[in-house]
Parts: structure tokens; sequence; C-alpha cells
């Protein structure tokens, strides 16, 4: 046979099994699942998307194809392929050590869900999912472009969910780790760029690399993961996992380390909130740090470590190890024995004594501390703070706390309570030590960061300012994932951030009284405001590394200049917006405002990106949802792509694309010209 055979039929026998098939046979039925015969193909190709194929026992094809959409479930049975084109979803159950043929390059994703150990044998992949609750072990080297869906957790104290053995798992520079599994053994990256995070195994371990001045990034990192049945002998009460970490070229990087722990790893009587980072190099115990952290969640079992340089890092693995342990820092835990709510008050302190310059700070759970909570005076001071799930720390007037240290100096757990009244909480950290970071959700009423003192938020960190903010040294806002508010009920006008990284993450502006911008901005994810802002004659920088931006809030904005310069994504709007002087659209954006939102002003509209229509009803047009604002479209495209009917308007388009969106009617203006410069494309289904 030399031609092809299309079957849509669904019983368990569509064609005649163990037979060799030349040229195709194609699975294609429109719905149902279908079974695909044991046989040997020349071409075999798999494009039912209506259901799940079933193979009937061992397939062999020297062409494998499938669709995006459909799924072929090997069960226990083998396939061996010489050619492979996969965009779909290929299952297996199959336990042996080849249930599939090695050495391919697998398309779509790949899912090993048997119920007994199962094996990979060495391949390349798009996304691989670990489903087996038993785990999945490597025969050979891996490597993942993709996702790795580590979807069940490991199946035992010491292996991974996918165990590597002695082999290595190789991820491309857009694999990502996602599920609730550990990789155990060794894994490798060769691509870093910065702001952008690299897992090593676990959603929760990965590095991240901010923009630093002079930085050069490493041209490899291999992290080897161990699970561990007794915890490394070299640290007191340590984490029954170990990280041996071994770089290549990394110079002056002020990277960010995360680590994953599981609560049973932990040594018995251990508060996960004064977990460290320890290491120890070259196996040698007069070269063993307590590390510290920038940030923690003892809920998701997860702590990091900020400004590392790896070019102290040696190579070669076994060389430089990690792991948690308890921090070796010295802290007084507010005890509330006196009955008294007074800071002051030494015998109030675990062990006695009042909190000095030198000395960390816990304030726990009310309820261990006689259910007192205390009052920070006027002249508090410390290393560190933190603040347990259910504790509580009130203020006097005109309160203020000094904390000296580095790394994570402020933490707020879930469940926390800081009233700040109209405190000042001031942070001295040494810039030589590194930056220091604030990690949780607090409400300041005061920050003030002094001179030689570099302040970054936390991973996450929701930072909330109810009056101002004295920058003195550097505030980095914009090197991780946090938000900052400005709450200030009354005018206040907005610091800019002045670290390596310029600018605010996101940024929330509320209160009464009107906000005023700096004289440039950069915002790297959200722009949200619920106030009055006054722009002045400044520019705003829609700069993110993220793929959706939004400039929204409760109130509408005029900018004076705002500038989409979003290359990784689309940026969207959830308000109103304005722009007094230029809405500029660079080259490789995208513009896209609610569909109940619109884009105006006295500027012009211009640039080299994409701007898309959305509105519906009274703005379903260019002209309508971007009223006012003068039009300069030689260069830009526009996109209609409401999720309705809508007009194109009578204007001097650069190019005009109709995109898809449901069933609609697009409709082009009764009068007027409608000029297209470059191309004219309707995007048809």
């Amino acid at each position: 046979m030399a031609g092809t055979i299309q079957t849509q039929n669904t019983s368990a026998a569509p064609i005649p099994a163990n037979k060799t098939w030349g040229g195709t046979i194609q699975y294609n039925a429109l719905a149902g699942g279908q079974t695909v015969t044991v046989g040997s193909y020349n071409i075999l190709t798999l494009s039912n998307i209506g259901g799940t194929q079933t193979a009937s026992g061992d397939i062999s094809a020297a062409t494998f194809n499938t669709t995006t959409g459909g799924t072929i479930n090997m069960g226990t049975n083998v396939l061996s392929v010489t050619n492979v084109s996969h965009s779909g979803i290929l299952r297996t159950q199959n336990s042996s050590s080849t249930p599939f043929t090695a050495g391919l390059t697998w398309g779509g994703t790949v899912v090993f869900d048997g119920t007994v150990g199962q094996t990979i044998p060495a391949s390349t992949f798009n996304n691989l999912t670990i489903s087996n609750i038993t785990g999945v072990t490597a025969a050979a080297n891996q490597t993942i472009n993709g996702i790795l869906n580590l979807s069940v957790a490991n199946p035992d104290a010491t292996h991974g969910s996918l165990d590597m053995s002695t082999f290595t798992l190789n991820l491309g520079a857009n694999a990502n780790t996602i599920g609730i599994g550990d990789v155990t053994g060794i894994i490798s990256r060769t691509t870093f760029i910065v702001n952008t995070i690299y897992t090593y195994g676990n959603t929760n371990q990965y590095l991240f690399f901010p923009n630093t001045p002079g930085q050069s990034l490493p041209d490899e990192v291999v992290v080897r993961i161990s699970l561990l049945s007794t915890a490394p002998n070299w640290v007191t009460n340590g984490t029954r996992r170990l990280y041996e970490i071994s770089q290549t070229d990394g110079i002056g990087t002020k990277a960010l380390f995360r680590a994953n722990y599981l609560d049973s790893e932990l040594a018995g009587g251990i508060d996960e909130s004064l977990l460290s980072i320890w290491s120890r190099a070259y196996q040698d115990d007069a070269y063993i740090t307590d590390e510290g952290w920038s940030d923690y969640n003892s809920t998701e079992n997860w702590i990091t470590l900020s400004d590392v340089d790896f070019q102290y890092l040696p190579a070669g693995l076994g060389n430089f190890e990690v792991t948690l342990a308890p921090t070796s820092q010295v802290f007084k835990t507010w005890n509330g024995s006196q009955n008294t709510t007074d800071w002051n008050t030494a015998s109030n302190w675990t062990p006695n004594g009042v909190p000095t310059s030198v000395l960390g700070i816990v304030i726990p759970n009310v309820s261990s501390s006689n259910n007192f909570s205390p009052d920070l005076p006027v002249d508090a001071e410390g290393q560190y703070l933190i603040i347990q799930d259910g504790g509580i720390l009130n203020t006097v007037s005109n309160a203020e706390l000094t904390l000296s240290g580095n790394g994570n100096v402020w933490s707020a757990e879930a469940g926390s309570t800081f009233n700040p009244g109209n405190s000042n909480v001031i942070f001295t950290g040494n810039i030589s030590g590194g930056a220091i970071t604030i990690a949780g959700n607090t409400d300041f009423y005061n920050i003030t960061i002094s001179a030689n003192t570099t302040l970054r938020p936390g991973v996450d960190s929701n930072i909330g300012i109810a009056n101002t903010i004295t920058n003195n040294g550097v505030l980095d806002a914009a090197s991780t994932h946090n938000t900052i508010e400005f709450k200030k009920d009354g005018d206040y006008s907005i610091p800019n951030p002045n670290g390596d990284t310029p600018g605010y993450h996101t940024l929330i502006l509320s209160g009464t009284g009107t906000k005023t911008l700096p004289a440039s901005l950069d915002i790297w994810h959200d722009f949200i405001n619920n106030g009055t802002v006054d722009a002045g004659t400044g520019v705003v920088n829609i700069n993110g590394i993220y793929s959706l931006q939004n400039i929204g809030g409760t109130s509408s904005t005029n900018f004076y200049d705002l500038v989409v310069a979003n290359t990784s994504g689309t940026t969207t709007t959830s308000a109103n917006i304005t722009a007094s002087n230029s809405l500029i659209v660079d080259a490789g954006t995208i513009l896209q405002p609610g569909s109940t939102n619109t884009v105006g002003g006295s500027g012009t509209l211009t640039g080299s990106g994409t701007v898309k229509v959305t509105g519906l009803g009274g703005i379903n047009s260019l002209c309508t949802q971007y009223p006012s604002i003068s039009k300069d479209l030689t260069n830009l495209t526009l996109d209609y792509n409401g999720a309705g009917n809508q007009t194109v308007c009578a204007e001097n388009y650069g190019n005009l694309f109709i995109s898809p969106n449901g069933t609609r009617t697009v409709t082009f203006a009764s009068s007027g010209i409608i000029g297209v410069a470059g191309v004219l494309i309707r995007i048809r289904h």
C-alpha cells in the first residue's frame, strides 16, 4: 500500500491488527476516542482531537505524527518510532526501560502516569509531565525546553517525583518547573538573561539575576539536589536536603537564590521563621558560613538569599554545598510575662533583656505571649524584626524603630499585624553587606532609608506607605516582583526609586490629595491609580518584562508622555487614560485597552507597535475608543479585535488588521476615506 487510509471508526478494531502498513494510516474521528490498532506502520498520523486514542498493543512506525489537542494513550505498550512530529499529548504507563524509542525530540507533551515505577530513555522534550505517585527515574541525560510539570508529590523521603539517578537534566532557556514534586539529581542550565526566573527542579527552587551594572552572567550553573535520610553533619539541626552548586564565569552578580524544603525534612522543634541558608566550601568545616536570608515563607516552604555573587562560587560539584538550618543570629522573643505592653521591661523578653541593635526581634502569636502585645516605643532598635503568624505589634505616638541588619530585616508573616500609628521605621543596613529586604505584607506610616543602605522589597511583598518614604540611600523597587502603595491622605510627590533597575514593579496610588509623579518613571508590571495623579510634564515608561501589564484603578489617569515599551507581551488598561502630549507605542509592543475603556487626550498617538481596538457599542471604532487624541498611524498596526460588532472609521492607517473574535460584523465607515499605507488583512478563523 502506498496511499492513505483514513479511519473514523471508533470500534475496538478499526483496522486489522498485527499488520504491516505501507503508505499512511490516519486516525481522524471527529468525535469520540479511537483504538490505534497494534501493528507496524510506515506513516501513522493521529489527528483525532475529539477523544483519547488508545493503543491496543505495541506500535511501531517509521514516522509518527500527532495533532495539537489530541491525546494518544499508549497504556503499558511500547512505542517504537524512527521519526516523530508530536504536537499533542502522549501518555505512557509502560514500566520497561524503553517505553518509547530513545534519542527522539518530542514536541507537545509527554506524560508518565503509570502506577508502578517508570523509566525515561534519553529524550528531548517540549513539555514533560510526571504523574506517577511511585516515581519516575531517568535512564540517561534528558533535555526539557518547555514545562516540567511535577504534578505529584515525591514517592518517598529520598527520591524526587523525577529522579535523575547519575544523569543530568538539561533545562533550556525557556524551561520552567511547576507542580508539587521535586527533581533529585543533577540539573544544568546554560542560558541566562536578567530579570527572569530559572527554576531548578521545583517551582520554589530557582535563580534570578536582576539587572546589575558590570555583571557577567554565568555560562553554566549546575545544581545537584539530594534528599537525605540523615541531615548534613556540618551544621546543627540541618534540613535533610542538600544543594551542591557549581558555576562557570559568573562575575559581579547580585543573584537571588531560592531554596525549597518539605516540613518532613526539618529537624524536630524547629521554628521555620528562624531558618537560614548555610554553606560549606570545599567540604572543609573551616569554610562554613551562615549566609542569612532575604525572604521566606513558612507556609509555602521556601527561603531566599539575595545579592549572591557567583564569582565566589567554585566550579565542580561537591565544592560548594548549601542546606537550611536555624540561624546563628541571637534573637529576643517577646513573652509579655509581666502582663504589660511595655517594650522596655527586660523580663517581657526571652532571654531576659530589651532588644539592642545587635539582636533580632521576634513578635510571636499573641496567644503565646500571655495575650499582651508590645507597644513599640520612641527609641527601639534591633537588627531584624519578625512578626509571626498571629503576632501583633502596636506603636506609641511618634514611635521609632531602627533596624541595623542586612538581608531580611523586616518579616511580616501571613496573619501578623503591625499597627503603625504615626511611627517611623529606619533601615540602616550597610550596603557592603548587600540589600536589606522587607518580606510579607505591611502597612507602614513612615520609612527612612539611611545613607549607605539599599532597601529592596522582598519577592511578592506588598508595602503600604501611609505617609512618606525618606530615601537617603538606595530604593530598589523594581528588581523583584512586589507592590508598593502610597496611601497618604494629602498631596505627595512620589519618590523615584534609584536602584540599578529604575522605577517600580507595581505601583498603586490611593488616598486623598494629589500624587505627583517624578519627571521620568519606569513601571515594570502594573500602574494602578485609585486617587488623583499629576503627571506634570514627565514621561511614564511601561517597561515590563511580563506577558501582561495593566494600567488601571478606580480613577482615570492623565499622562503627559506615556510610552508603551513592553516587548514581552501586552499592555492592557482597566481604566480610562489620556495623554496630553504623546502616547508612543514602541515597535514589538501591544496596547490593548479594556472593551469599556477609552484612550484620549490632547496629545498624539504614534509609534510603530500594535494598537488594538476592543471597544463595543458607543466606542466600537478607533475614532470613538481613542477620542480627541491626534493620530499619527503611519507606522502603527491597528487591530480591530473586539468581541462584537465594530466599525472601521475613516482614518489613514499604516497597517490595518481585522481579527476574529467570535461571531461579529465589522463594517467600514459609510463616509470619509479609509487609507491604508501598508497591509490590510482580515484574519480568518
